[in-house]
């Protein structure tokens, strides 16, 4: 019997693709959950703290009071808020590299399916990007009181008190054409179009 080595050749990226996507996924469920539990470990020891700290408020004690026990809580709370802080940013470190990480592998072991599932992640971003615009227009277009046929210039639309915090940009580095406000936006990039 003689083996078909294209066909393993395929069957092993195939199945080493999708080793690759259920690591991403369990990997990113492992951090969440583990940022989750921690957080809810430490929001438990904080409102616990602030409980016993209301406590005493309760019996008599002024809410400005100084005692040692009422500083102590109140440092031990600030320090586990800080702790908690520190504990999120350190876990979207983690799941940031990681993901570095694995893209990595994966560009490495099956570079065709990376550049697809890239290529894809880029054309849905840049519609969302066009969807975003054409909004901008339409809202600009009402606010001015102005016809379909005007073309609204990137001031128009993009800035911090406009419809559009910054200017969006095709992460392929296409560029926008903003076009009149009964046209849609368009991406110099084939395939990015709403």
């Amino acid at each position: 019997m003689e083996i078909n080595d294209s066909s393993q050749v395929g069957q092993g990226s195939a199945l080493n693709s999708k080793f690759i996507r259920l690591a991403i996924v369990l990997t990113l469920g492992v951090s969440i959950f583990l940022w989750v539990w921690t957080a809810s470990a430490l929001g438990g020891q904080i409102q616990g703290l602030r409980a016993e700290l209301d406590s005493l408020k309760r019996t008599g004690q002024p809410a400005n009071s100084d005692t040692a026990e009422v500083a102590e809580l109140r440092q031990r709370v600030v320090e586990l808020e800080e702790s908690n802080e520190e504990l999120r940013r350190a876990l979207e470190g983690m799941s940031h590299t990681l993901s570095i990480s694995l893209a990595q592998i994966m560009r490495k072991n099956n570079p065709a399916e990376f550049e697809k599932q890239m290529s894809d992640r880029h054309r849905m971003i840049c519609i969302l990007n066009l969807k975003q615009i054409d909004g901008a227009k339409e809202q600009w277009a009402i606010d001015n009181k102005t016809g379909e046929k005007a073309i609204p210039t990137k001031s128009d639309l993009y800035g911090p008190d406009l419809y559009i915090l910054g200017e969006p940009s095709c992460p392929a580095n296409g560029v926008y054409s903003i076009n009149a406000v009964n046209e849609l936006p368009v991406c110099s990039i084939d395939g990015h179009s709403l």
